[in-house]
């Protein structure tokens, strides 16, 4: 939310208060108080003195109409002025800016270094793995590349046998 809107809502809760036909009871304190509570945080002193307001006056049963009129008047007056000073206070200082909570806030240090030593294992398992089987399938490739070789060099080494055998025996012949 944007510094424009919260003070376009304070000014609506405002006008809320200087309506004659709006009947002010404890639904636009607790609306104020959730507006309140967004603008500036929990523990502000705005939403500190909103959550403890009131349009209930104490008055006696000999108290006349007119000094209860005057109470709740000042009630009034001093929600209006607390508008206001809101109102301002946005102006000048902006919202309040609400940390931003990740998961990791809401666990304890030990679910933590728990979760830290499971995922470090299984990555590490996990590398072990594709590490084994891959130096499995180049050690395949290889023994049968020597396999291969081998073949080759005792066909080599027939024809060779066979040649020297053959030219043995032509040399026997001739003598």
């Amino acid at each position: 939310m944007n510094k424009k809107k919260a003070i376009n809502i304070l000014n609506n809760q405002k006008a809320k208060l200087l309506d004659r036909n709006i009947y002010k009871d404890e639904t636009w304190v607790f609306q104020t108080g959730s507006y309140i509570k967004d603008f500036f945080g929990d523990n502000s002193t705005e939403y500190s003195f909103i959550s403890g307001f009131t349009f209930m006056v104490k008055v006696l049963n000999v108290t006349p109409p007119e000094e209860t009129r005057r109470l709740l008047k000042e009630q009034e007056k001093k929600a209006i002025k607390f508008l206001d000073d809101c109102i301002e206070t946005i102006s000048n200082k902006g919202l309040c800016k609400t940390d931003k909570v990740n998961f990791l806030k809401s666990l304890d240090n030990s679910t933590i270094i728990a979760l830290f030593i499971f995922f470090c294992t299984t990555l590490f398992g996990i590398g072990y793995y594709f590490g084994t089987e891959k130096i499995n399938k180049e050690n395949i490739e290889l023994s049968r590349e020597v396999n291969r070789l081998r073949d080759s060099f005792e066909q080599e080494r027939t024809i060779k046998n066979n040649l020297t055998n053959d030219s043995i025996l032509i040399k026997d012949k001739k003598e």
